[in-house]
């Protein structure tokens, strides 16, 4: 599996993201109440959290070979120095399910923990009950919750440490 830097100003990645958001229309329903918007692809590789310059900003696509699995949004230094935080893992529905999640997980603690960050932040969409599941079983824990206007639920913004290996990985490649 390789992940491959994405840039804002490529059209031929943002045409990858608006193919992975297509493909993920559960995730739209489940966390925005309506269909997957094309649109949201551009945001994925422009917004950034605040104070977060663009070189903080890692828009990875998730390949096996040229066939396109997936992207991650990830940011180093946020909201402090010491964490990295996780804006998106979306894999395309057709991907879910298989353990790639769980090795993905595993390669961003790697990459968080070489970065020296200490912990690992995300959000979660409370009506989006699988992710939930999956980011608990991966030894995250809510620390916080917020009301993000756009969403169909509260944000549940979980953390854990990077300083040892995720839970489900032990063993995996």
């Amino acid at each position: 599996m390789e992940l491959r830097c994405l840039s804002p100003t490529n059209p031929d990645h943002r045409q990858w993201l608006e193919e992975v958001v297509l493909a993920t229309p559960a995730y739209s329903w489940l966390t925005e109440g309506k269909a997957p918007d094309p649109a949201d692809a551009l945001a994925i590789l422009k917004v950034c959290p605040p104070g977060i310059w663009e070189d903080d900003k890692f828009v990875l696509a998730v390949l096996e070979g040229e066939e396109l699995l997936g992207c991650v949004d990830l940011v180093r230094g946020y909201p402090d120095a010491q964490t990295a935080y996780l804006g998106l893992l979306l894999l395309k529905e057709c991907w879910q399910g298989q353990g790639i999640g769980s090795k993905l997980v595993a390669r961003l603690m790697e990459r968080a923990a070489g970065w020296g960050c200490s912990a690992m932040r995300l959000g979660v969409i409370e009506t989006n009950l699988p992710a939930l599941h999956f980011w608990s079983r991966h030894g995250f824990q809510q620390v916080n919750r917020k009301r993000i206007s756009g969403f169909s639920g509260d944000t549940l913004v979980m953390s854990r440490t990077v300083s040892h290996p995720c839970p489900l990985s032990s063993g995996q490649p």
